[in-house]
């Protein structure tokens, strides 16, 4: 008998609370700290505005994992592109291969959606997140760089 398959969906305001406990888990992976009442707010505002693509992969009546996307334009190519902004698999549900799964819906938003690319920065430090990404076929820039102006 296989293992049970993850079920992806778009994020509704019925995944907010265990959401929340997960984008929190998120965030601990990053060492970055806000209270919950903040990320439950940000998080219900995503959803019920529908600026962001967010997706929950649910696996043994549990969130294991999501994605969060946020679109923007690209003036050169004339078109819309996706900004992968989070990613994330619970730790007691990796090396399941749900990463990739969540990677698939992402890709096919762009089709769905028309858009160009689909774009994203990670740590230069983890490796891991890197070559997940190689492997799904993400290129490195090797013509731009990238600058943050924090306010």
């Amino acid at each position: 008998m296989s293992p049970p398959q993850p079920v992806i969906v778009e994020a509704t305001q019925n995944h907010l609370p265990a959401l929340t406990e997960t984008f929190g888990q998120y965030l601990a992976f990053y060492n970055v700290e806000h209270p919950v009442e903040q990320v439950h707010s940000f998080l219900k505002e995503r959803i019920a505005n529908r600026d962001s693509a967010l997706f929950v992969a649910e696996l043994n009546g549990e969130i294991a994992g999501f994605i969060q996307l946020y679109l923007s334009f690209t003036s050169l190519q004339l078109g819309r592109f996706w900004v992968l902004n989070d990613l994330f698999v619970s730790e007691k549900f990796r090396n399941k291969g749900l990463a990739p799964q969540l990677l698939s819906r992402a890709k096919q938003l762009l089709i769905d959606t028309g858009a160009k690319a689909m774009m994203l920065d990670t740590q230069i430090s983890n490796s891991k997140a890197r070559k997940l990404y190689e492997d799904f076929g993400f290129v490195q820039n090797q013509e731009s760089v990238y600058y943050y102006l924090w306010v």
